[in-house]
């Protein structure tokens, strides 16, 4: 089966078996009828702290990991790219590095990107046509329909509303999680995979240990289809499956269940566990691991540099700005979780088990060889676990205020103290609202400086051509091919040789090259890892065509 087959048929497998399950879970009706002015109130909450005024939306920093998977989708939209998948890494997308979209002379395959997200952009773009935010649309639904699952899920876990509206509001409001959980890289989709996969696991073991009838069994299926098809968005899927299966016992401590339904389940979960196996042997799933394994050949890691790793990746969760103080409430729903067990074990040992996986993930080339690691290159990664973030903190705002509500000074002062703590809120809100606008601003400006900005102009210079458009030189060319018409020239810096531009500047087409050079990456690092093509670009005649502090547009060869 052809791997985009494979992909189309887990996520509307997954989306209808989901469906059917809300469909007929009572319980979930119940939840939703009883509090559905707090839900709604939270989703009015989501939307006001995403959607700029200006509709200006912060696509990421990180280059390959923002800008790959639309240019993805979009190929797979149009139909355009390889016809026949990569044998190593056939989950994989491939990218243009010389020539068009529509007409490309090489391909290069990305193992360490998946094509699940891609599929989605692909399906948007069919429905209502290309944009460069189909990525941000997808992702802005996606934080919507988690902060109803969040809401869900907390109240499963406590029965309590406060701590599932604490919960909700908390991934409503919290600066880094609307503007970061917005960008185009796959992390926000995966979120929410796992916030649909937590709410299945949870409503399945539940009603396997009360309810008969084979109405149990179509929430594991469900289940076991989300967990699947979050694999093909990305490889961190797994680690999904495997968390799972370790806390199932945990759970069953906490219930009384019969020993027929325990093997049940568990070997429900066992065929859940094997066809994920399948399907990551299937993926390759290990091959994409590739380029990894060179960076630790190239930079092997010693006690210094996983400290370094580990720090810097804790550090980012206690800068005020990003996450507005609600780490504190996230250590107290820990605690919390690890008392009650049962359904809590399950959000908390998900997000341990992130938390050490992304603190020592091998980070990119230029972090990997730097004595330092910026904690700004962490808040990608967190976006998988937003989510969790939201449910233990709801979780630990719900204990605080069950501590202050028996505190006897409560007791004796209840409307000032009601009153005051309202005040407090609306601060918190307010404040949280004045960092959220600050960081998009921030964002999209230091986006647009060193990333946008310079690819649209290149092009502008490229598509002045009389005869046929210019070939465009660029370290970042994912960026053109996002933006700029699928039919706009470029050559990947990676991909320049001693061959490749002068054939170009030979031929009888009169091709022309614009060589775009931005000062991101005129690093020592980007010197040592291009040298060969840097010294090659800067032995050819060049015009200066446009200049400014953060990018230089030259014209080489022949005006």
């Amino acid at each position: 089966m052809q791997p985009l087959t494979t992909v189309g048929l887990l996520f509307w497998t997954a989306l209808l078996a989901s469906a059917i399950c809300f469909a007929i879970d009572r319980q979930l009706h119940l939840m939703l009828k009883q509090h559905w002015k707090l839900i709604l109130t939270a989703l009015v909450m989501v939307f006001l702290w995403r959607v700029p005024a200006d509709r200006r939306y912060f696509h990421g920093l990180e280059y390959e990991d923002s800008y790959v998977y639309t240019v993805a989708g979009r190929q797979l939209a149009d139909h355009l790219g390889p016809t026949v998948p990569s044998v190593s890494t056939p989950y994989s997308p491939e990218v243009c590095t010389v020539g068009n979209l529509v007409s490309c002379e090489h391909w290069k395959p990305l193992p360490e990107h998946l094509i699940g997200y891609p599929y989605l952009i692909s399906l948007l773009s069919k429905i209502i046509g290309y944009t460069p935010s189909l990525g941000t649309f997808i992702n802005l639904v996606a934080a919507g329909l988690s902060c109803v699952l969040i809401f869900c899920i907390a109240h499963l876990i406590t029965e309590s509303r406060f701590a599932a509206t604490a919960a909700a509001v908390v991934f409503a409001i919290t600066p880094v999680f609307s503007v970061y959980g917005l960008e185009t890289s796959a992390e926000p989709l995966l979120n929410f995979c796992l916030t649909l996969a937590l709410w299945l696991y949870l409503r399945w073991v539940t009603l396997a240990a009360s309810t008969t009838g084979w109405s149990r069994n179509l929430f594991w299926a469900a289940w076991t289809l989300v967990v699947l098809y979050s694999q093909t968005v990305k490889r961190e899927g797994l680690l999904i499956i495997v968390i799972f299966l370790v806390v199932l016992p945990g759970i069953f401590g906490r219930f009384t269940v019969q020993r027929h339904r325990m093997y049940e389940v568990s070997c429900l979960l066992l065929v859940s566990v094997a066809l994920a196996g399948g399907l990551s042997l299937t993926m390759h799933l290990f091959q994409t691991t590739i380029h990894e394994s060179e960076l630790l050949n190239a930079f092997p890691l010693n006690i210094n540099r996983l400290t370094m790793m580990v720090y810097s990746f804790l550090r980012s969760f206690w800068v005020y700005r990003w996450y507005v103080g609600t780490g504190v409430a996230v250590l107290i729903g820990i605690i919390v979780c690890c008392r009650r067990k049962g359904l809590a074990l399950v959000p908390v040992a998900l997000f341990a088990a992130f938390i050490v996986l992304y603190a020592l993930h091998i980070r990119s080339f230029y972090e990997m060889r730097s004595p330092s690691i910026d904690p700004q290159t962490a808040l990608r990664f967190s976006m998988t676990i937003m989510s969790l973030w939201a449910i233990l903190a709801g979780l630990g705002l719900w204990a605080l205020g069950r501590t202050v509500i028996r505190h006897r000074l409560f007791l004796s002062h209840r409307r000032p103290i009601a009153i005051g703590v309202c005040c407090l809120i609306v601060g918190f809100c307010i404040r949280s609202f004045k960092h959220t606008v600050d960081l998009r601003n921030e964002s999209t400006e230091d986006e647009d400086l060193v990333r946008l900005r310079p690819a649209e102009d290149a092009e502008a210079m490229a598509s002045k051509a009389a005869e046929m458009p210019d070939y465009i030189v660029t370290l970042e060319p994912l960026i053109i091919q996002m933006y700029s018409p699928s039919t706009e020239n470029i050559i990947d810096l990676e991909a320049v040789t001693a061959t490749t531009i002068p054939q170009l500047l030979a031929s009888d087409d009169r091709v022309g090259i614009i060589y775009l050079e931005e000062q991101i990456n005129q690093t020592e690092a980007d010197e040592a890892r291009y040298k060969e093509q840097m010294q090659f670009i800067d032995r050819l005649p060049r015009k200066l065509l446009e200049q400014t502090e953060s990018f230089r547009v030259f014209r080489l060869g022949h005006p």
